[in-house]
């Protein structure tokens, strides 16, 4: 399901450094997240030694709000690592080198409808029927802004998919007048309106701004092709959310409050630096490829490795390899 990259490029690229400039909250979700040792102790404070509220189904968002609230302060850190000469062989088509190399936590989301429906049903369970109970109204009229535009897809993303129909329909309406001679002239619900004209021409203007803006987004993260294809994938989104918003609903519903609905938990799969699966490799045998060790080595290290440390702080013990090697 390739919609994460086009919903989380605009989220990190646009939404969430305007929640920073403007609230000074940054939910932890989604991002790799620092803590000091402050916040951490605070935290640890607040749940009797456990940090994370355990009923949350979105503790990374829960814990944003948490330090929010203890008035620490929190950022958005964009630092990118770029390498000009490797990056210009690599660079797809108006791909930003920046954007594209910030440091962060890279993974792979789920590529399967259904996982993809078990995940969002999970995220809105806790970020929008959680955090009504958990999360109330603050005085600040700015952070409220953001709790709604949080909260809103329990609505918004039922209307969506409804909106997405009426449109198919009527463009095979508009079609099926347009391609056949004798096709029957429906009568339109809009004509002789002026002021629902403007709306709907105001509305038709609006769409094309944030469809604009995905674009852009999604193009200085991954290029072009990408970009453009993230206007498709608008439809397949809409059905994952609409679905997901079913699915929420059915579990709390059936459940009768939000905080006893179980966890449901997807697998992530992380990429290697490389690129390649290095990880499902043993270590002996990258360090051999690489030329770091010889094999007399590796067997000498395996026969007097060092009880409790694996191999690799085996070999570190013994002088076999260095730090930076490893």
């Amino acid at each position: 399901s390739m919609t994460y990259i086009d919903e989380f490029s605009e989220l990190h690229g646009k939404d969430v450094p305007v929640r920073e400039a403007l609230a000074g909250q940054v939910p932890s979700a989604g991002v790799g997240t620092c803590f000091s040792r402050r916040a951490v102790t605070a935290l640890l404070a607040d749940g009797d030694g456990i940090a994370f509220d355990v009923q949350s189904l979105t503790e990374d968002y829960d814990i944003g709000f948490r330090l929010k609230e203890k008035g620490m302060t929190e950022i958005f850190v964009r630092f990118p690592v770029v390498d000009e000469a490797k990056e210009r062989e690599q660079r797809k088509f108006l791909q930003h080198a920046r954007t594209s190399n910030m440091i962060c936590v890279r993974e792979y989301f789920p590529d399967t409808f259904s996982t993809a429906v078990r995940q969002k049903s999970r995220w809105i369970i806790g970020i929008v029927f959680q955090g009504f109970k958990t999360h109330k109204w603050t005085s600040s009229l700015t952070l409220n802004y953001f709790l709604w535009r949080d909260r809103k897809g329990a609505i918004s993303n039922f209307v969506s998919f409804l909106a997405m129909l009426v449109m198919i329909q009527l463009l095979l309406l508009l079609a099926y007048e347009s391609l056949w001679p004798d096709a029957w002239h429906f009568l339109s619900i809009f004509s002789g309106s002026a002021w629902l004209m403007t709306l709907l021409w105001l509305n038709f203007g609006l769409m094309v701004n944030r469809i604009v803006q995905r674009v852009i987004f999604v193009t200085g993260y991954y290029g072009l092709t990408q970009g453009l294809l993230s206007v498709l994938r608008l439809f397949w989104g809409n059905l994952i959310n609409f679905m997901a918003n079913w699915r929420a609903l059915k579990q709390v519903l059936q459940h009768g409050d939000p905080r006893r609905v179980a966890w449901d938990k997807t697998t992530h799969d992380f990429p290697s630096v490389t690129g390649d699966t290095r990880s499902l490799r043993p270590l002996g045998q990258i360090l051999l490829e690489n030329q770091v060790i010889t094999e007399e080595q590796l067997d000498t290290a395996l026969r007097n490795r060092v009880e409790g440390l694996r191999l690799g702080g085996s070999m570190l013990m013994q002088g076999l390899i260095s730090a930076e090697q490893l």
